[in-house]
């Protein structure tokens, strides 16, 4: 033996083989625990809190595929060109995991903001615009029922404004021709010549009143989502101080372009909607024979049929739902009548209301005498339910009532129905030759349960002997009178 561990006398150390195997296996451990804890930091930086419900199953598959690809890599040799590749698409994952987090966050905020804007402005958009932004928040961003915050003007509502405003102008129409009324004769100034005749030059004239066109309106602007989204998108530049001031000023600018208003010299707002009838001269011989004439026409109404009434007809209101007997009925055509202001009861509730909104929209559907109830225990004037006529005896009266039908002026408005008391007629409609033609034949026959002389009451035992024409009044005093003769 020349030495120990040379040449053929060398021997074979097992420790250091173990040591060395050791030491590889806890390179690996070290290395495995770094590829670990890489991939636990970068899990670490993705913040999907506030992404969309519906996103969160996509989310979930992203995450998942993006996590066994980068697993997959780190089981690859080192350096490898397959491992630079794996690596690759593993990190192409991953930020295209961050891109559909900030992605599905930005189009929360996007809906959050749709969804505010059709609570405030519903009538900007369309009429399927609200299922389909349900549907939308209800889908995640890959399905086609999602609508992405850039593609929102789809859900607008599309206006014609060209359309609007010629709707407009023929409710102006409208207006002039039923709202307004001629004035008396107007006389020219000067004395005025015709062949060997003197006399005077007359005629009539007519003009709307700029407050008055301007609530007619913004009863139209309230009523149709087509005209409120028209002026609103066309006049958004004009401001109040609220939203009540900013409808009026958009409304009164849309008025002025239309020409329906002008502003004059001191800056008043005055109406073009107006009218003249043509110029007649009138000899002075016989002036007097002119206004004769005119008041002969009025008070002797010719043409027309007179409409008798029927002994009852049944009317159904509140969707279908209720119904109630209408004596003495009178069906009639009278379309165009402006009711405006009148108190009346609206018959999709069968209650109450203070007053009609100003229309020239209004016709009327029949006349005849109601159910209605007495005192504010039942419901001061609401309208009696057929159901309830014979059980409640004494605590209603029939009143005489012009049952009025508003008609829808732009396509979706709804249509509504009212009962105008008789006596709340508006005088300028009650005057017009076919109203007094149609009704001639009700206006002889007295109000239902009432007669021409006296009707006797029973007042806690004592009798009173009432004159006709004071039954209300004395109803309103002893609202527990109870009627003998029924």
């Amino acid at each position: 033996m020349i030495g120990h561990g040379i040449g053929e006398a060398s021997t074979f150390d097992p420790n250091y083989a173990i040591q060395q195997f050791g030491n590889v296996l806890a390179q690996k451990k070290a290395e495995q625990a770094k590829k670990d804890q890489d991939l636990i930091n970068q899990a670490s930086k993705l913040n999907p809190e506030a992404i969309r419900d519906a996103d969160r199953q996509d989310y979930i598959n992203k995450y998942n595929d993006w996590k066994q690809s980068q697993m997959n890599a780190n089981q690859l040799p080192t350096n490898s060109r397959q491992r630079l590749d794996q690596l690759a698409n593993a990190q192409q994952k991953y930020n295209a995991l961050n891109n559909f987090i900030y992605e599905s966050k930005k189009e929360a905020a996007n809906e959050h903001g749709v969804s505010n804007m059709l609570l405030q402005n519903p009538h900007m958009f369309s009429d399927e615009a609200h299922g389909q932004i349900i549907k939308s928040m209800q889908s995640p961003m890959s399905h086609s029922d999602f609508i992405p915050g850039n593609d929102y003007n789809r859900l607008e509502r599309y206006v014609d404004h060209g359309k609007v405003d010629d709707a407009l102008d023929k409710a102006d129409d409208e207006y002039k021709k039923n709202t307004l009324h001629w004035s008396n004769p107007v006389q020219g100034q000067g004395r005025d010549k015709q062949g060997n005749k003197t006399g005077v030059v007359v005629w009539n004239e007519k003009q709307g009143d700029p407050a008055d066109q301007l609530a007619y309106y913004k009863h139209i602007y309230d009523v149709s989502d087509n005209v409120k989204a028209s002026i609103d998108k066309r006049y958004a530049n004009i401001v109040g101080s609220n939203p009540q001031e900013t409808a009026m000023l958009r409304i009164r600018q849309n008025a002025l372009d239309r020409g329906a208003l002008s502003v004059d010299a001191n800056g008043q707002l005055q109406s073009e909607i107006k009218d003249k009838t043509k110029p007649e001269f009138k000899p002075n011989y016989a002036p007097d024979k002119f206004y004769e004439h005119q008041l002969w026409k009025l008070e002797h109404a010719d043409g027309g049929q007179v409409a008798q009434p029927e002994a009852m007809k049944n009317i159904t209101y509140a969707g279908g739902n209720r119904d109630f007997n209408m004596k003495n009925f009178v069906g009639v055509s009278l379309p165009s009548k402006n009711f405006g202001g009148a108190p009346a009861v609206d018959l999709a509730t069968g209650q109450r209301v203070k007053a009609l909104q100003p229309s020239d929209d209004y016709s009327v559907v029949a006349v005849g005498d109601a159910p209605i109830y007495n005192s504010d225990r039942n419901g001061a004037g609401n309208v009696v339910p057929s159901a309830f006529e014979q059980k409640a005896p004494g605590t209603y009266t029939h009143k005489r009532m012009v049952l009025v039908q508003q008609k829808p002026q732009f396509e979706g408005d709804t249509e509504h129905h009212y009962l105008v008391d008789y006596n709340d007629f508006p005088k300028n409609v009650a005057n017009q030759k076919d109203v007094r033609t149609a009704l001639s034949g009700l206006n002889k026959t007295p109000v239902y349960g009432q007669h021409s002389g006296s009707i006797k009451y029973n007042v806690d035992g004592q009798i009173y002997d009432i004159p006709s024409d004071k039954v209300n009044q004395f109803l309103k005093a002893k609202p527990k009178a109870k009627r003998l003769d029924q």
